[in-house]
C-alpha cells in the first residue's frame, strides 16, 4: 500500500512536469509563429 501511494505521487509530479513542459513548449511555439509571420 504505501509504495503504491509513493507511486501514485511520483506520477502526479511527472503528470504536473509534463503540463507545464506541454504548456511551455506550445507558447514558445506560438510565439516563434507570430514572431515569423511579423
Amino acid at each position: 500500500m504505501h509504495t503504491t501511494l509513493h507511486f501514485t505521487s511520483v506520477g502526479i509530479a511527472l503528470l504536473d512536469v509534463l503540463m507545464l513542459w506541454g504548456c511551455w513548449a506550445v507558447d514558445k511555439h506560438l510565439r516563434l509563429e507570430a514572431w515569423e509571420k511579423n
